[in-house]
């Protein structure tokens, strides 16, 4: 019998248990998890769930600290993925107007320069750590540079993606009525992306 949570914690120190995710797929594809979700494994299955909007909805209550759903969630609080349509074309139209790939083509320069520094730090050093050196930081340089910040929301995009903060919303437990933003501090140790010198909006605060 197979006993796989796709929600437990413990991946994330532990690993992912690829043995079991192979079973499930040769076993039991459409898997319904102790929790009572439906664990979805093969490509084919996956795809046709993502493109039947009028079934499908992501579901993201539990990682977020919400085990009752998306049903209990206040629809203020939705993530993208969870709104249904109508409503979630017309939010995704508004977030395809500041990250479609047309804007990614107006910071391909400073993007591509910015791979390079990070290359060039990896080669210097004694140990490199391609993940943490390269692949995480990549994606927050991107943010920062189109929502026009400075380079120190690098490190907190980074920090916020790492400890989980960026999956949480004000209704998970212990998030103070404020938001995340209220308890978070400046990494001591972060990577951020080298100064821009074009005229933007900068922000050193979390």
């Amino acid at each position: 019998m197979i006993d796989f949570d796709p929600h437990d914690t413990t991946f994330v120190d532990e690993g992912i248990p690829f043995d079991v995710l192979a079973h499930i797929r040769d076993e039991e594809p459409v898997y319904k998890t102790p929790r009572g979700a439906w664990y979805l494994s093969r490509y084919a299955d996956i795809e046709a769930a993502l493109k039947d909007v009028d079934t499908f909805r992501a579901e993201l209550g539990p990682i977020t600290g919400l085990p009752g759903g998306v049903e209990t969630i206040p629809t203020d609080q939705l993530f993208l993925s969870e709104i249904v349509e109508p409503r979630h074309g017309q939010i995704r139209r508004l977030f395809n107007s500041s990250f479609a790939s047309h804007r990614l083509r107006d910071i391909d320069a400073f993007i591509t320069s910015e791979c390079h520094r990070l290359l060039d730090e990896l080669l210097a050093a004694d140990v490199a750590d391609l993940h943490a050196g390269y692949a995480q930081p990549i994606p927050g340089i991107a943010m920062a540079r189109i929502m026009g910040l400075g380079p120190d929301a690098v490190a907190h995009f980074t920090t916020w993606s790492s400890d989980g903060t960026m999956m949480t919303r004000p209704a998970t437990p212990g998030v103070p009525p404020e938001g995340p933003r209220a308890t978070c501090t400046s990494p001591s140790n972060s990577r951020s992306s080298a100064p821009d010198p074009s005229p933007r909006v900068t922000s050193s605060r979390c």
